[in-house]
């Protein structure tokens, strides 16, 4: 930290008054400021590397390529004044897990163990525990088809004000099983290659509008890349069927 900003970090203690030399993840806004300094560090660099607060992954093609890659970052951190922990780093990964997600060979797909949560989920008892589950499964959605569908009913018990207990139904039960076995059964999906055209696969139903963004392979078939999908509102559920398509084709594009 600056020497004049340490004085706004003081804080006593029963053997005297002191502050700290260095930014502490504590302070209101510290992690946006080192994510705008991290940032600033990769800017040169962002086709390869990129960063989330003090995570960094860097991804190459090919393997002298990476090489390359590896030292131009770490140049850049040594001239930032940062150092690396090199028992917290992962070096010449084909594979490994970040920020929640397994991802390598052009794939990613959601963390093994985080699944395994999901699928030791217990029936949410009230508002807020219907929240959590929805917050967690919320993060992995894009690897599910028509998410929105299936978590209408649970998103449902969520309304109104009041907090407390949910009356959990028949309808409930099965939304909250059927996402728990689509997320044990997920495929990994493809990372997108910016030299290749892409297709958008959209369809439309009474609730929810959906939609995956797809590439074709060296064979010809249609690999997905990721899927998206949202509840239309009392108006939109009027429409007829051609303008809840038209809309779903065009919510893909957005």
């Amino acid at each position: 930290m600056h020497d004049e900003n340490r004085v706004l970090t003081v804080f006593s203690t029963h053997n005297g008054v002191y502050h700290w030399k260095g930014m502490l993840f504590g302070l209101s806004g510290a992690s946006g400021t080192f994510q705008k300094i991290m940032n600033n560090v990769l800017r040169g660099h962002s086709s390869y590397a990129q960063a989330y607060i003090d995570d960094i992954i860097v991804y190459s093609k090919t393997w002298d390529e990476h090489l390359i890659h590896l030292r131009n970052v770490l140049q850049e951190l040594e001239n930032a004044g940062f150092s690396v922990k090199l028992r917290k780093s992962t070096f010449t990964a084909k594979g490994l897990q970040f920020l929640g997600h397994k991802i390598g060979g052009g794939k990613h797909a959601p963390d093994e163990e985080t699944i395994a949560a999901i699928k030791r989920l217990k029936r949410p008892k009230t508002k807020k525990d219907v929240r959590s589950v929805l917050g967690l499964m919320g993060f992995y959605r894009s690897y599910i088809p028509n998410y929105a569908e299936f978590a209408t009913p649970l998103t449902e018990l969520t309304k109104g004000k009041k907090s407390g207990y949910v009356k959990w139904g028949k309808r409930d039960e099965e939304s909250f099983c059927r996402l728990k076995k689509l997320y044990c059964e997920a495929t990994a999906l493809n990372a997108p290659y910016f030299g290749k055209p892409f297709e958008i696969h959209a369809d439309a139903s009474d609730y929810p509008v959906g939609c995956c963004l797809t590439q074709k392979d060296e064979k010809g078939d249609y690999k997905p890349i990721t899927f998206v999908s949202k509840n239309i509102n009392k108006t939109q559920r009027n429409w007829a069927t051609i303008e809840k398509e038209a809309y779903s084709i065009s919510f893909g594009f957005k």
